[in-house]
């Protein structure tokens, strides 16, 4: 999970948010590349039944923007290191495949969905844990051009 988590978050951190940060606060960029990384995995909820995959896509969608805003914070808080973020991303991805095994499974995909938030507010609790503070703000932040 590591290495797939690491190749997403390389396009999501490294090439699109700095795109994003020129024109966008950190918090509004987070949310516009939560808002594409849910459409990224549309794929994965068109196969169940229409009812079934348009409230998991809201969740999906949700949950996206929660964790991309958590991943922006670490992102630039540790000056623009990616293996944070892709730790956090794989502990996502392995702590939901571990709890429901089937994550298509549409009685499982729930829990899959719940796991997935519940490691992005860890994740933010360690993040306050570690710098005592959750700022997002411009003025707190340096982008690092490639």
């Amino acid at each position: 999970y590591f290495l797939f988590a690491f190749a997403e978050e390389y396009g999501w951190r490294r090439f699109l948010l700095p795109h994003l940060l020129t024109t966008f606060s950190p918090l509004a960029a987070s949310t516009i590349l939560g808002t594409i990384w849910a459409l990224w995995h549309i794929i994965d909820y068109l196969r169940l039944p229409l009812p079934l995959w348009t409230g998991l896509f809201t969740t999906m969608l949700l949950i996206s923007i929660a964790q991309s805003i958590i991943y922006t914070y670490l992102f630039l808080h540790s000056h623009n290191r990616l293996w944070p973020i892709a730790l956090a991303h794989a502990a996502s991805n392995t702590g939901a495949a571990i709890v429901t095994l089937d994550p298509y499974n549409p009685e499982l995909a729930i829990i899959d969905l719940f796991i997935r938030g519940l490691t992005a507010v860890l994740f933010l609790l360690l993040a306050y844990l570690y710098t005592n503070s959750l700022p997002i703000s411009a003025q707190s932040v340096t982008i690092q051009k490639n």
